[in-house]
């Protein structure tokens, strides 16, 4: 091989493992409820949501967030819709050397990473899986003083699931007496 070539290779190895190393400084871990975990459980037409906590490991760069989109896995069914929280949000950077931001999801006011909107007619035990995708820019500075985009920038993934759960028996039996009473009304 020649000395030009062997020069070649070596540079985009270098060049491979130097992004490859820069993508790997990004940590995202999802929240069910106040607990690491992608696992959400819901009702029917209920609307649920994964809280998030986003790590920054760069030695260099601030990190800003673009969007977050929750992609189905091979074979899992569509059992509701998925809504970004966050990204159309995220104002502010992550500082670099581990800077990081947690946020647990709350439909109100919209905090947390994204929402997943249950179907009202899906089957009870429909269960959906996929992962959390957020993409992501490096900054060479604070993106809210003087920072410019590096040009560089990723996508980061967490497992994730949905599964559509029963009603639950207390609020059947309500319901069924609210059926009753109504009814006894109706006669009498």
């Amino acid at each position: 091989m020649t000395r030009k070539r062997l020069a070649t290779l070596t540079f985009s190895l270098l060049c491979a493992a130097a992004l490859d190393a820069r993508a790997a400084v990004v940590e995202l871990t999802l929240y069910d409820g106040t607990d690491p975990g992608g696992a959400l459980l819901g009702q029917p037409g209920q609307t649920v949501g994964w809280g998030f906590r986003l790590v920054n490991n760069s030695n260099l760069y601030w990190l800003l967030v673009n969007s977050t989109d929750y992609a189905r896995g091979g074979g899992a069914p569509n059992i509701g819709s998925y809504t970004d929280i966050y990204g159309p949000n995220a104002a502010a950077g992550i500082a670099p050397n581990g800077g990081f931001f947690l946020s647990y999801y709350s439909p109100t006011p919209g905090t947390g990473l994204g929402s997943y909107q249950i179907g009202d007619l899906i089957p009870v035990g429909s269960t959906t899986w996929g992962t959390i995708e957020l993409t992501y820019d490096f900054w060479d500075g604070d993106p809210n003083d003087v920072g410019e985009p590096t040009g560089d920038g990723g996508i980061v993934t967490a497992n994730a699931s949905v599964t559509a759960i029963p009603v639950p028996p207390s609020l059947a039996l309500v319901a069924l007496g609210l059926l009753g009473l109504r009814r006894r009304r109706a006669v009498g």
